[in-house]
């Protein structure tokens, strides 16, 4: 340890952790791969270099309490599947509200692939074209259904908003340059 600056409990171990969750909040809810174990490993590791961090500890509890880590992971891992069914039941559901926009503009014709987010799909998805994504949400589940919770409603208002002025705002452009024919 070079200095003991990050002792847990202490303000500057909680800033590390609130900017670390938040870094692997924003990395897994816009799929950025191994960002997020890359947060966590420079967290651990700067707790380790400038605070009380033990390696032993961690060892003792496993040893100690090796059933109840045993329990947990399962049951981590159990929820983190559950989780990325349904994340993957949203996009599944995504990708069909853009394709049949897409065969309506188009009178019918399928497009091959639809864009959402920058991320290009096929359709039907499949699960082996995805599956970085996948292991991701089974991964950090608890960091995508919190920003799940706070992201998607906020989403979904401001779709209603829009929805309900987007007619306001084109009779405000008419009213302002008049009809332009």
């Amino acid at each position: 340890m070079i200095a003991e600056i990050i002792i847990y409990g202490t303000l500057w171990w909680f800033i590390l952790l609130g900017i670390t969750i938040c870094l692997v909040g924003w990395f897994v809810s816009n799929d950025k791969g191994w960002l997020p174990a890359i947060s966590l490993i420079i967290f651990i590791g700067m707790w380790w270099l400038f605070g009380d961090f033990s390696w032993s500890s961690i060892g003792t509890m496993m040893v100690n309490d090796g059933l109840y880590v045993l329990a947990g992971l399962i049951f981590y891992i159990i929820v983190g599947t559950l989780w990325s069914i349904l994340k993957w039941y949203i996009l599944c559901l995504k990708i069909k509200k853009k394709v049949d926009a897409a065969v309506e503009a188009s009178h019918g014709a399928k497009p091959s692939y639809v864009r959402i987010n920058d991320e290009q799909y096929t359709y039907p998805p499949s699960a082996s074209d995805h599956k970085d994504t996948l292991i991701m949400w089974i991964t950090w589940w608890p960091f995508g259904v919190v920003v799940s919770l706070i992201d998607d409603p906020m989403k979904y208002l401001i779709e209603y908003i829009y929805a309900r002025m987007g007619k306001v705002y084109d009779k405000i452009s008419i009213k302002v340059f008049g009809s332009v024919d």
